[in-house]
């Protein structure tokens, strides 16, 4: 899969030889996706792998993009002191990059859910669901639906607050689509579990709520819906704590981190098909740069992997560390005393050390 690899995405338009920090990292956890890519890869593992480059992707957003946000809008003119680039130069690149990767990263995604299919497990597909599975998705939803609370509001009012890294339902209701309902989903585990026939179903919950919003606003004309999640700027100054005695200094520190998780969106990714009117209302309201919105085809949540059995080749083989130093529980001190000790990880177990 490597030699396929087109030219280094990270190489930025500088005369410098150095390549600029941010742009160098998002090359690598293409490197992650590259191996969730690879065919040779046990499938579990490659689900996996999706699973990491999603988490870097937005913890990246979270820190990086804040700290180049806030660069921006301080120091426009400051230059990074190696590659040469401007802060709002380095956004813009890594928004370009971010936009390749997410093609790939929706073709891996495809394939993975293939092969899964292959292997007994379907997750499920509401646009095409057969009869079965949707009784026993209807049922699930019931066991659900008293922990779903929607919020509605006039489509002219502000949205509620919606917290950094969780999902919500968003749907737009009356024919002139006069008003919004905002449903948290938190409060509901992100996937569900069922066999019919020998096969395993996975039931994401975001995709189930959606599917099934009609049963939970009866009463309302729903005319299109999309799963939001929102990555918030976690950048914080150092500068405002410089001057803060050791007694105010917990205080202080839970005040900013407390203030990081309203922070302003640097990320936004939307998945379900909204209208350009639709869309452009949501991204106003969310007060977002339209260069960080994402249409997202992939599960925001793919932790059902731990849900699935472990079929032979589906997963790399368990490899446990070694827990034999030829010493017992007692003897350490006596002997690093007089001897030094070198353990070798992750070769040797940690709970000796601990």
């Amino acid at each position: 899969m490597a030699d396929k690899v087109k030219k280094n995405p990270s190489e930025t338009k500088t005369d410098s030889i150095f390549i600029n920090r941010e742009i160098s990292w998002l090359a690598f956890n293409e490197r992650v996706l590259l191996e969730a890519a690879d065919s040779s890869v046990p499938l579990l593992e490659r689900l996996k792998f999706l699973a990491i480059y999603q988490s870097n992707l937005d913890e990246f957003y979270r820190v990086r993009i804040g700290i180049l946000s806030h660069r921006a809008a301080l120091a426009p003119d400051q230059k990074d002191p190696l590659s040469g680039s401007l802060p709002h130069e380095q956004i813009q690149e890594i928004l370009r990059i971010t936009a390749e990767q997410q093609a790939m990263r929706e073709s891996v995604w495809k394939s993975i859910r293939g092969q899964l299919k292959e292997n007994g497990v379907d997750v499920l597909d509401f646009r095409k669901i057969n009869k079965v599975d949707e009784l026993m998705s209807k049922k699930l939803f019931g066991d659900i639906k008293d922990m779903l609370y929607p919020q509605i509001i006039s489509s002219d009012k502000p949205l509620p607050f919606l917290w950094n890294g969780e999902s919500y339902l968003i749907a737009f209701l009356g024919r002139n689509e006069q008003s919004l309902a905002v449903i948290p989903l938190h409060r509901i585990q992100p996937y569900l579990s069922f066999e019919i026939d020998g096969r395993q179903k996975i039931v994401l919950t975001d995709l189930l709520v959606r599917h099934f919003l009609p049963l939970l606003l009866k009463k309302e004309t729903i005319t299109q819906s999309a799963i939001v999640r929102v990555t918030r700027n976690a950048d914080v100054f150092l500068s405002d704590i410089e001057d803060v005695g050791h007694e105010d200094l917990r205080q202080k520190m839970s005040s900013m981190l407390s203030k990081r998780k309203r922070e302003q969106p640097v990320m936004v990714r939307i998945y379900g098909k909204l209208t350009d009117q639709a869309r452009a209302q949501l991204i106003k309201k969310l007060r977002a740069p339209e260069g960080c919105v994402f249409n997202d085809p992939v599960p925001f949540d793919l932790s059902f992997r731990s849900a699935i059995g472990g079929g032979e080749g589906l997963r790399y083989p368990e490899r446990r560390p070694s827990k034999d130093i030829g010493l017992k529980k007692g003897e350490f001190f006596d002997y690093i005393e007089k001897h030094d000790l070198l353990l070798s990880y992750p070769f040797q177990s940690m709970l000796s050390f601990v």
